[in-house]
């Protein structure tokens, strides 16, 4: 059987026809399409669920090149990559819901804050000190290029022999 890796894809589509390319591109957006669930488990892996908007936020389209698998959620550049010490704070009306969905506990009496002020203190803390990445997309690259490689293979072989070259062959 053969293989069509990824990184290799872009050269071996060069050389392919109008239609098996249309082939192949079919595939990529299956593969991707395969891809989703796959990275949606890598995140919860990474234990990077809080609300799930992060989790639910993977999509995957059609592009130019094939197809993309990507993340809708508005942080998921920050739990994919992190925050580098020093960068700007987060917004800290965010964090204080945050604080306050993970059930922090305010203190008692006299050392008692204020969600909000416990929200300005973390998103500070945050700016100083940074955000570890959780690398989902590193954690499932494996997997979800095997997945794309099938699907690609799988629609390439389809039109074979749909469009009688395998029967050519004969």
């Amino acid at each position: 059987m053969a293989t069509l890796e990824i990184k290799k894809l872009p050269q071996a589509f060069s050389m392919m026809t109008k239609e098996m390319q249309k082939a192949a591109l079919k595939g990529a957006l299956s593969g991707a399409l395969r891809a989703v669930p796959i990275i949606q488990r890598a995140t919860m892996k990474a234990k990077a669920v809080n609300t799930g908007a992060f989790m639910r936020g993977w999509r995957a389209r059609r592009h130019k090149l094939g197809a993309e698998v990507y993340n809708t959620a508005p942080h998921a550049a920050y739990v994919e990559e992190g925050r580098k010490p020093g960068a700007r704070m987060p917004p800290p009306d965010v964090i204080a819901k945050w604080s306050k969905r993970v059930k922090i506990k305010l203190g008692r009496g006299k050392a008692r804050i204020s969600r909000e002020s416990l929200g300005f203190l973390i998103a500070r803390a945050i700016a100083k000190r940074g955000i570890k990445a959780k690398n989902v997309r590193k954690r499932a690259w494996h997997n979800m290029a095997t997945a794309v490689e099938v699907e690609v293979h799988k629609a390439i072989m389809e039109y074979i022999n749909k469009d009688g070259l395998g029967a050519a062959r004969k």
